[in-house]
This record gives structure tokens, C-alpha cells and sequence, in this order.
């Protein structure tokens, strides 16, 4: 099932992703956020598929590897050169979610709740996960910051990531402590 959220973006699932879907919609861009990007098999000739590996997990930080800004830059290359792009996740619930939520909420300086109202209007299955929920919500307080240097700077961010065990910097990004 294909939703459709905005003139060029649609949100869907691991199955959305047919021939069919494809062409009624004219996809031209494929975003997957999960553990693996689609198989070749199921690539369609003449897409182009975009991969960002982001786990439905309590752990999962939104912040870390620059996953909202290089989700945003694709978000926004597409609505500036009307190309259709369709965001998913393997159930269409949780990730993808998430990642328009953030982009809604940065795109129109929306807050968290404004911006999953508008996308559970259209796409009634929208349930992100709670670490999700308390992530943006977190990025509406720090005013929509994405890149690394700002977000270093936030102690607003900063609070966050330490009363939540995000220990250790990676990349410029703060990651989850592994309690080995």
C-alpha cells in the first residue's frame, strides 16, 4: 500500500515497491530505511534506489550516521526537481515514518504532533516507535538541528543523549554505549 503525503513524496512498505505501485505513482526515486537495501532482483530498471541503514529499534539514534540530513537532501533534491520519491521501511509503520515526520516538521517548522497528524491523515498506520517519538520530539526542542557541529553545541542534545546512554562519539555523532 502506497500512501500519498506530499506532491512528490509517498510512503509504502518493503512491498510497495512493484511494477505496478511504480508505475501508477511514477516513482522515480526509491528510499529504503531498514537493515539491507532491496535486493537487485527487485530493483526496477530506470529507479534509482537510495539505502540508509536505521534499525526499528529502542536504540536507534535518528542523529547518528547524518540519517536526517541525508534522508532531508533527498526529501528536498526530489520537490525541487518534481521527481516522485517513495519512503519505506519493511512494514510502513515506524521508520519511514519517522523520517517524513522529521521532515515535515523541519520543512514547515512544524511540531512533532502537528506533523503526525497531517502524515496519520493520509497514512493511518503511522505508529513510530517510542525512542522514535522521544527523538523527535527532541528535534523540535533543538529547533530542527541536523548536522553535527550544531548539535554538539545544543545542551538541549546533549542532556538527551547522556540520560539516554549515548556515550560515545562516532563520526561526529553521539552512539549508543553497548553494555557488554
Amino acid at each position: 500500500m502506497i500512501n500519498k503525503i506530499l506532491d512528490c513524496i509517498f510512503i509504502g512498505d518493503i512491498f510497495s515497491n512493484d511494477e505496478i505501485n511504480i508505475e501508477k505513482f511514477k516513482i522515480q526515486t526509491v528510499l529504503t530505511l531498514s537493515s539491507q537495501p532491496l535486493a537487485l532482483e527487485k530493483r526496477i530498471i530506470g529507479v534509482n534506489y537510495q539505502f540508509i541503514y536505521m534499525l526499528d529499534v529502542e536504540n536507534q539514534n535518528i542523529f547518528s550516521s547524518n540519517i536526517l540530513q541525508k534522508t532531508f537532501n533527498l526529501l528536498q533534491k526530489c520537490l525541487e526537481n518534481n521527481q516522485s520519491i517513495l519512503v519505506h521501511c519493511e512494514s510502513g509503520i515506524s521508520r519511514s515514518v519517522t523520517i517524513i515526520i522529521a521532515f515535515l516538521m523541519k520543512q514547515n517548522n512544524w511540531s512533532y504532533l502537528n506533523s503526525f497528524n497531517f502524515l496519520k491523515e493520509k497514512h493511518s498506520i503511522a505508529k513510530p516507535n517510542n525512542s522514535f517519538i522521544k527523538q523527535l520530539e527532541l528535534f523540535e526542542k533543538i529547533g530542527f538541528i541536523t548536522d553535527p557541529i550544531n548539535l554538539k553545541k545544543s545542551e538541549i542534545f546533549r542532556d538527551f543523549v547522556a540520560s539516554n546512554g549515548y556515550l560515545f562519539e562516532l563520526n561526529g555523532f553521539f552512539e549508543k554505549k553497548n553494555n557488554f
